[in-house]
């Protein structure tokens, strides 16, 4: 008995490392403790018309979202701290702008592209 409860308890520690690390899919302890969100608009700057399917990244990560049908995007679970952005679209000027994510805050960021 004792044994069988050493052995659970041994691999409830590994998950628990594991998750902390962003290593195990079932615990995600080191994205979400320290994260925000991003939200914006991205219209075109000539004629102020929403613009979908633009791709908005937080450079260096693998985090990021497409703008929907009304330009609008909202990108969860971004680190805390001062992030670049990049902003692409065919046909358009890629914009590269900061934002500071505060943790559990939401920063907004609109973009007018060229």
């Amino acid at each position: 008995m004792k044994s069988a409860i050493r052995a659970l308890l041994c691999r409830v520690a590994v998950v628990s490392v594991l998750g902390i690390l962003g290593l195990y899919p079932g615990v995600s302890l080191a994205q979400e403790v320290h994260a925000g969100v991003l939200e914006g608009v991205v219209v075109a700057e000539r004629t102020g018309e929403p613009l979908p399917g633009v791709s908005i990244l937080v450079q260096g990560t693998k985090i990021g979202a497409s703008t929907d049908g009304q330009g609008r995007y909202r990108i969860t679970g971004v680190p805390a701290g001062r992030k670049t952005l990049v902003v692409q679209s065919v046909a358009y000027e890629t914009q590269r702008r900061e934002a500071a994510v505060r943790e559990d805050g939401t920063a907004r960021m609109d973009f007018k592209l060229v």
